[in-house]
């Protein structure tokens, strides 16, 4: 009698595998695809936030002759405090004034921590300058995205110019190292 060879052997192809390897690839580059557009698309709302501010406050100054934030008697232009505190003030005054819709402080997109608004004096080893600052602490845990804004709308310099960084940029593709804050100049 002669053995049977089994055709009906169960199992996969290699096409078959190959088939679902590139699936596979597709969604994952999908998925990273997707992830770089909402970083890029909270970094465009970093400086969008800023103009905000900074034209909100430009306003104030106009309307009602002093920063808004600004406490001291007689006014000195400064908003006034620490951020806890005077980062609250600036959007009730801008809120009584009727320059924005409400008092809440707007959070910060890569965070979600309320942003802060600062007058602050040059130190000196700091690339701090005399001038009010919004800082957007939790974008000083992405160098990538903080880089390519300095990149977009300064000078790329991560201690000079209106956009700075604590922590260093990356270089070509070395990561680089966090900070604790990134300031716009206002």
């Amino acid at each position: 009698m002669k053995q049977r060879t089994l055709r009906n052997q169960k199992g996969f192809t290699l096409v078959e595998i190959a088939i679902v390897l590139v699936i596979i690839g597709l969604l994952l580059g999908g998925v990273l695809k997707g992830q770089e557009m909402i970083k890029n698309a909270k970094a465009k709302k970093v400086m969008k936030m800023t103009d905000e501010v900074r034209s909100a406050i430009n306003i104030h100054l106009d309307k009602m002759t002093f920063m808004p934030g600004d406490s001291s008697t007689p006014k000195n232009g400064q908003i006034d405090g620490l951020a806890a505190v005077s980062t609250p003030a600036v959007f009730t005054d801008l809120f009584n004034a009727n320059i924005v819709s409400t008092a809440n402080v707007p959070k910060d997109p890569f965070g979600g921590v309320d942003i802060a608004i600062t007058y602050q004096a040059a130190a000196a080893g700091t690339f701090i300058k005399n001038g009010h600052y919004i800082n957007f602490s939790g974008l000083a845990a992405e160098p990538d995205i903080a880089y390519q804004l300095d990149i977009n709308y300064d000078d790329g310099l991560v201690d000079a110019g209106i956009i700075t960084y604590d922590g260093t940029y990356p270089v070509g593709a070395t990561p680089g190292v966090a900070g604790s804050n990134f300031y716009i100049q206002l």
